[in-house]
């Protein structure tokens, strides 16, 4: 493997190849044919990768550093890049290791939770800049690198602004419909990707705004992953999200300790009280004993939907 990498890259992609095959050995896939070694595929977990090794390579520190700047990444969330894709005979050229690729990331894509970035390296890769970007893979502006002399370029894909089920059906789609001129993504939602904090204080506004359907089309949850999943479209729909808060509180009840917590809740965002205070005394509680439970219930609240975010609405 390493003596393909070399005789196709150079000597210095070849030790970036070998110190990646120390570190994630399981991330190399072979290709054979009766000739022996036909190509290899390189994929890493860039995620997994300690700093100095993700530093030690210009091409992975590239993808790291794209994903930092673009969307950054929440916790939990995972970034991979298909570092090396070479062919014996062809080399990146049209090829069965070229035809394998597809192939072995998307079984990766399916397995791989909370995948957020996935990058896709190429040399000199203009002439392929329109081909990915009508598989929703566009290039990663401002990512392109040098290693040995060769300069290689990204392609890159944000999963939470595009699921890979929402992917699979836009790649099947064209497949189909044989359209090799429709501009990439054109229906596929605009999905905002919030960070924890940005999303506690979009939750937090939707619990005091539920009754209120016109502040909570405004909502940054409308495009937020969660919501999305729930629409069709891409118009903002406060009755989703309304349900969907609905939903989340009453999380509440499968908890018996949750009980003062969903109490609290309710009297202030289903059925609110014209105060806090009067809140407080129609639990009767002392408004700082109200407060902790209030703040505890909206804590339960976040974290419910958070998850969804974050995993799916297969979350229990």
């Amino acid at each position: 493997v390493l003596e393909l990498v070399k005789r196709t890259e150079g000597e210095a992609s070849a030790a970036i190849a070998a110190r990646w095959w120390e570190r994630q050995k399981d991330g190399f896939f072979v290709l054979r044919d009766s000739s022996g070694l036909r190509g290899v595929l390189g994929l890493l977990d860039l995620t997994a990768a300690l700093e100095e090794d993700r530093a030690a390579d210009p091409g992975a520190l590239a993808a790291w550093d794209h994903a930092r700047r673009h969307a950054p990444l929440r916790s939990g969330e995972r970034v991979t890049q298909t570092r090396f894709v070479i062919d014996r005979d062809r080399y990146q050229a049209p090829s069965p290791t070229v035809n394998a690729t597809p192939i072995v990331t998307l079984q990766r894509y399916l397995a791989m939770p909370n995948l957020a970035w996935d990058y896709l390296t190429l040399f000199e890769p203009e002439p392929l800049n329109d081909y990915f970007a009508l598989a929703d893979l566009p290039r990663a502006a401002g990512a392109d690198f040098v290693v040995g002399g060769r300069r290689y370029g990204l392609f890159a894909h944000d999963f939470r602004q595009v699921p890979v089920d929402a992917l699979v059906e836009l790649w099947t789609e064209r497949a189909l419909a044989h359209d090799f001129v429709q501009p990439a993504s054109t229906h596929a939602p605009q999905m905002l990707v919030l960070s924890q904090y940005d999303f506690t204080a979009a939750v937090r506004q939707a619990l005091r705004d539920l009754h209120e359907p016109v502040l909570l089309a405004k909502n940054p949850l409308q495009r937020a992953r969660l919501v999305r999943d729930r629409i069709d479209g891409d118009a903002a729909d406060p009755a989703a999200l309304a349900a969907l808060l609905r939903e989340a509180i009453d999380s509440l009840r499968r908890h018996p300790r949750d009980d003062k917590r969903l109490s609290a809740v309710e009297r202030t965002y289903l059925n609110p009280a014209p105060s806090q205070e009067l809140a407080a005394d129609l639990l009767g509680l002392p408004f700082s004993t109200y407060r902790r439970h209030l703040t505890q219930g909206v804590e339960r609240i976040v974290g419910w939907l958070w998850d969804r975010e974050i995993h799916g609405s297969e979350q229990g």
